[in-house]
């Protein structure tokens, strides 16, 4: 974030989730023309820098696998169906 003031830019260090590592865990199963699917990420490590700008103040987030263990972030299931072509064929919708 960059802040002009007396026509000088200013940084100020705060920033949201420098550091992001996840463990995502997926699986698909497919049948005919359908696809089945389910992902879900687990935050290993999310940590930033904190900052104030004015009268405001930013407390960057913390996370770890031993802080928040249970933590469970983007959940997703789905279902794709493949409307036009062939499995493996160069033409295929869906």
């Amino acid at each position: 974030m960059r802040k002009l003031s007396s026509g000088r830019a200013h940084s100020l260090a705060c920033s949201s989730g420098r550091r992001n590592a996840y463990l995502r865990i997926g699986a698909a199963i497919t049948h005919d023309r359908f696809r089945g699917y389910f992902d879900i990420a687990v935050p290993l490590l999310v940590s930033g820098t904190s900052g104030t700008l004015g009268a405001y103040q930013f407390i960057a987030p913390s996370v770890t696998l031993g802080t928040n263990p249970d933590t469970v972030s983007e959940p997703r299931i789905g279902i794709d169906a493949r409307l036009f072509g062939k499995p493996g064929s160069l033409l295929r919708l869906g």
